[in-house]
């Protein structure tokens, strides 16, 4: 997985010069880092708890919020390695595409549900230093995961599109407010836009 705070994407990379591309929410200024982590667990549904600095800043956070459609974790959480860090859904879609974390990456609820399908525990994940002119287009893909101790940070892929997925229509009556708090439906979609890389 690489993360380009930059351009605000996170590339699920495939064999064949290939990934899929997903917009994302970064953290807002003073809340962004870089470097590489690995997952160390893949969660559904999460629950969250506002570390002790955000409570310091946002006074009046919950203790805990369980998992569902009102947390702000969203649908899956991949935690990265032993830190704070996540790659997260959200309850709130209008979020992604911003700088506007906490230092996790926000993706739409289907868009993490298909990364969490695909992506394993252990999976390698490279976040990217974000520089003035934004990351080299010319350093080689396969230099984000060699062996090498170089930092220099590469663009991924060229830049494809997503096409936001249309909810399905069903007849089935909506689930009462006490049954979707204690099972959230998993939200299905399409996976995102598959693009060509290039080195």
């Amino acid at each position: 997985i690489i993360v380009d705070t930059q351009a605000h994407k996170l590339y699920y990379v495939l064999p064949g010069k290939k990934a899929y591309q997903y917009p994302i929410s970064v953290g807002r200024d003073g809340f962004t880092w870089s470097g590489s982590e690995r997952i160390s667990r893949i969660a559904a549904w999460p629950s969250w708890t506002p570390p002790p600095e955000m409570h310091k800043r946002v006074p009046g956070l919950p203790i805990t919020v369980t998992g569902g459609l009102k947390n702000p974790q969203g649908a899956r959480a991949l935690y990265l390695g032993n830190t704070i860090y996540r790659i997260h859904g959200t309850n709130n879609d209008r979020s992604v595409g911003r700088a506007n974390s906490s230092g996790c990456f926000r993706l739409m609820n289907e868009h993490v549900v298909h990364l969490a399908t695909i992506a394993k525990v252990g999976t390698k994940v490279k976040v990217l230093q974000a520089y003035n002119g934004g990351v080299s287009p010319n350093a080689p893909l396969a230099s984000l995961f060699g062996s090498g101790s170089s930092d220099e940070p590469a663009k991924p892929i060229a830049k494809a599109k997503l096409k936001k997925p249309q909810p399905k229509k069903t007849a089935a009556a909506a689930p009462t407010a006490t049954a979707a708090a204690a099972t959230p439906p998993t939200p299905t979609a399409p996976p995102p836009a598959e693009t060509k890389t290039s080195e």
